[in-house]
């Protein structure tokens, strides 16, 4: 049994070394972007940017209590935002009504942030509509989908791929995960600390 929850740490450990990397490098193409667009704005960015990361850093647990994640996507969708202003539009429809304490897997929430504008197509006509609900131990994130006529539905990669192999170390609920021709949604249950396996 110690021997299986040690093999199952190692491999959550090297997980989270893997999506660092990944999350960062990202940011940095967005700051690149912002950089040649907006130069005003960069610095604040970078600001933003560095105090996100730190924390990130200096957090080593495998879950962080929800709150916690919910702030970190906050400070996620604002460095978004400098950039591409009411192009994205978010609504937040969370009603904790049983005073439990739930916990996630850090940086989910931004992964799904990161997915949506990544893999979606938006401006100003047409803005990338973002719905964040908690529904009893889930919590939930739908993206618009746009895509003109001869555009492919986008596809996901390696941050769901990366979030789905955490919950399956994590708990024995999955990821949930629907897709039509007007939006994209996931769905992450909720984790407590008594039902974690770790």
């Amino acid at each position: 049994e110690q021997l299986e929850r040690e093999k199952t740490q190692a491999v959550l450990t090297s997980l989270k070394h893997q999506f660092s990397p990944h999350y960062l490098f990202n940011n940095f193409n967005t700051l690149y972007s912002l950089i040649e667009e907006k130069s005003d704005k960069a610095g604040d960015f970078l600001l933003k940017l560095s105090a996100l990361y730190r924390t990130i850093l200096q957090n080593q647990e495998e879950v962080i209590p929800l709150a916690d994640e919910l702030q970190a996507f906050r400070d996620y969708l604002f460095l978004l935002k400098t950039r591409f202003h009411e192009d994205i539009q978010m609504e937040y429809q969370l009603y904790p009504r049983n005073g439990k304490q739930y916990y996630l897997p850090p940086l989910s929430l931004q992964t799904l942030l990161e997915n949506a504008i990544k893999h979606s197509h938006f401006d100003e006509d047409h803005p990338l509509r973002i719905k964040m609900e908690q529904k009893g131990e889930w919590i939930t994130l739908t993206n618009s989908i746009y895509t003109a006529k001869t555009e492919t539905l986008p596809s996901y990669g390696i941050g769901l791929e990366n979030i789905r192999s955490r919950y399956q170390l994590l708990s024995e609920q999955e990821v949930k995960i629907q897709q039509s021709k007007e939006c994209f949604t996931v769905s992450l249950p909720l984790l407590s600390l008594e039902k974690q396996s770790l």
